[in-house]
């Protein structure tokens, strides 16, 4: 089972040709490629202080290679591998608290057809994080049965190795000391010394260190600010929306079960592990509504979706005790049909389904019967799943239909997932890719400089540094949309069009401007190559921008309000024309007008579906010059961009020959 799993998710990583899962699989194959080459964990030549170094570590002998295209796949590989043995462990644990082996297999079954297990296609740390979490999860249990101090032992290793690879599984220990606390009660010191001591001290040497330090690149957490209420709220999204992912039939029996096993376990591990998940699925809960209440909001399943693979332990103990729990496994499922038909999925928009693989393989149905449909039909489907789910434990014959639709569910999420993730990469790869990854390296230069202006997608900048091992620094424009939270230089343009770095010295050497929604035109620069969103420029002077346009996409179409600047040449009066030609494509719906405004000059120009016009407008200024296109028309296009007018080329800028 566990092989064909890691031979069918193998399969699955293939369409994942490129990063699109940003910025961390840049971070970690970035981390990893550094460590291979130097044995120090460096972004762009600096020091980066990133906690999290299990996956960059482990992967580091992966990338030692030059064919990055091989390095990806061996890297997913070893993630398909590595997550499907997670399946072993939970194997395990169910046969320790007694369950049947069939209940076992089908609980190892559950996880293996979760949508979670996308993850094994990013060059992340999930797979690793997701296996070592649910390790350290089944030693716990035997360790607070039996505790020997090689088991404690074991167990901090596991919880270190797991927070080691991501941060928020260092709720581990906590959850540990909840559940030893209500196996032994006073005597849990004494029994457990080195499983809650440890992380006692380690607490207390990081309060004495600065908790900052540690976090590094993380370190912003401290200053995130805590609502309580919105947490909360938080939280009782995420377990709603978490319920759905887990298929909903099991949930009620689930939490019942758990229920069970605290207040009348049959042994101690039972109420051990009912005390532990409690215990962590909490903290879990915790810091994604903390994340999702400072600039996140959006279902954070990344964070919680290793709660998923315990829930059939649960279910089936409660069926294996028999317990008559009708009437409290109806509750449980009234209040989910009850939030199923009030609260509509409205996560999908935007990049709500980043983080949520259910989320992903939902918004192909939204995207095929519109959004008011797919949320009735996911009620319909969560509302008869939940009873189902309550009717087990009244009559325990319908263990088989009710587990076949609780695979079914989170499999047919799953092959949503994978047919979604795969038109996101082609889509990725038409829009930030050229034919050859690789084309900055392939130009022979090996310290180039790559420019980001005021409307540069940032997918598109970490694209090209992930492919391109000769692009060495990064200068921003706007310095109020950070490129990433590593190292970045600031760029000026000069009265004059010249590109100044921070120190107020030229750019010297080879460089990339970044133009998905900006053009430029630059003298003092040859121009290299130029590839679908890039511009590949060989100072041969002092490099300076002749015209900038901002709001214009690289294929043509205009943002709402696009501007372009001209500046003057150096010691020279700023004269020229304008030229823009403008309209509408033959398939546009409706008419649209735009403004073109400029000192001493405006024209509204309609634009027609099929026509196009050619606005000209002349100048002669001092400094440098600007005209600005405001359209009243927007259209939305299939990739979700909100556009105005098109232009079949860029705007041109006729230099006069007078001085």
């Amino acid at each position: 089972m566990v092989t064909l799993s890691a031979l069918v998710h193998f399969l699955s990583t293939l369409p994942h040709r490129t990063i699109t899962y940003y910025p961390d699989e840049y971070i970690y194959a970035t981390l990893a490629r550094s460590f291979a080459t130097t044995g120090r964990f460096t972004i762009r030549g600096a020091n980066a202080h990133f906690p999290a170094l299990l996956e960059s570590i482990v992967t580091a002998p992966l990338w030692l290679g030059s064919n990055i295209e091989l390095s990806i796949r061996l890297v997913q590989a070893l993630h398909a591998i590595v997550m499907s043995l997670a399946a072993v462990p939970v194997y395990l644990l169910a046969r320790r608290l007694r369950l049947e082996r069939w209940q076992a297999l089908a609980s190892a079954a559950f996880l293996l057809v979760l949508p979670g297990l996308a993850f094994a296609r990013y060059l992340t740390a999930d797979a690793l994080a997701f296996t070592l979490t649910l390790t350290a999860i089944w030693t716990a249990i035997i360790v607070l049965e039996s505790p020997t101090l090689l088991g404690q032992v074991a167990f901090l290793a596991l919880s270190g190795l797991a927070t080691f690879a991501r941060l928020e599984y260092i709720v581990l220990p906590v959850a540990f000391m909840v559940a030893a606390f209500a196996v032994s009660g006073r005597r849990a010191p004494r029994r457990y010394p080195i499983a809650i001591g440890a992380p006692v001290l380690m607490l207390l040497l990081g309060l004495i260190v600065g908790i900052q330090r540690l976090l590094g690149y993380y370190s912003g957490v401290t200053e995130e600010h805590v609502s309580a209420l919105r947490i909360l709220a938080w939280m009782g999204t995420d377990s709603a929306l978490l319920a759905f992912v887990a298929g909903v039939v099991m949930i009620p029996g689930a939490l019942v079960g758990l229920g069970v096993m605290l207040v009348r376990p049959r042994l101690a591990r039972e109420r051990a592990f009912a005390a532990f998940y409690i215990a962590f699925a909490l903290g879990l809960l915790v810091e994604a509504g903390l994340y999702a209440t400072n600039g996140s909001d959006r279902f954070q399943e990344r964070y919680i979706f290793v709660l998923l693979p315990l829930i059939p332990i649960a279910f089936f103990h409660l069926v294996q005790v028999g317990r008559k729990a009708f009437v409290a496994s109806f509750a449980v499922a009234a209040a989910i049909v009850l939030y199923a038909s009030i609260e509509p999925i409205t996560y999908t928009s935007g990049r709500g389904d980043q983080d949520s693989p259910f989320l992903a393989g939902f918004k192909l149905i939204e995207d095929s019967i519109g959004r008011a449909n797919a949320a009735l039909l996911l009620a319909i489907a969560v509302s008869t799943l939940a009873l189902v789910g309550a009717a087990v434990t009244l009559r325990h014959r319908l263990i088989w239909p009710a587990l076949a639709l609780s695979l079914l569910f989170p499999g047919t999420i799953s092959a949503l997932t994978f047919a979604n993730n795969s038109s996101n990469d082609r889509r990725v790869v038409r829009t930030y890719l050229p034919r050859d990854f690789r084309w900055i390296d392939h130009a022979g230069f090996t310290n180039v400089a790559l420019i980001a202006l005021k409307d540069s997608a940032r997918e598109q900048g970490l694209e090209s540094l992930f492919w391109n091992r000769s692009l060495k620094r990064v200068y921003i424009t706007d310095k109020s949309a950070a490129f990433d939270a590593f190292t970045t230089y600031g760029l000026k343009i000069g009265a004059n069009g010249e590109l100044l770095s921070d120190d107020g010295s030229s750019i010297g050497t080879p460089f990339v401007v970044e133009e998905y929604a900006d053009r430029v035109q630059i003298d003092g620069a040859k121009l290299i190559k130029r590839a679908l969103t890039n511009s590949f420029w060989r100072p041969v002077g002092v490099p300076r921008f002749s015209s900038l346009t901002e709001g214009l996409f690289f294929d043509g179409w205009l943002n709402r309000k696009t501007t372009t600047t001209v500046w003057p040449p150096k010691g020279r009066k700023n004269r020229g024309v304008y030229v823009l030609r403008i309209g509408l494509p033959a398939y546009a719906e409706t008419s649209a007008k735009a403004v073109f405004t400029a000192p001493h000059f405006r024209r509204a120009v309609t634009l027609h579906p099929g026509a196009f016009t050619t606005v000209r407008i002349p100048f002669d200024v001092l400094g440098p010059w600007r005209v600005r296109v405001l359209a009243d028309g927007i259209f939305m296009l299939a990739d979700g961009r909100l556009v105005s007018g098109f232009a079949p080329r860029p705007p041109d800028v006729i230099r006069s020959s007078r001085t």
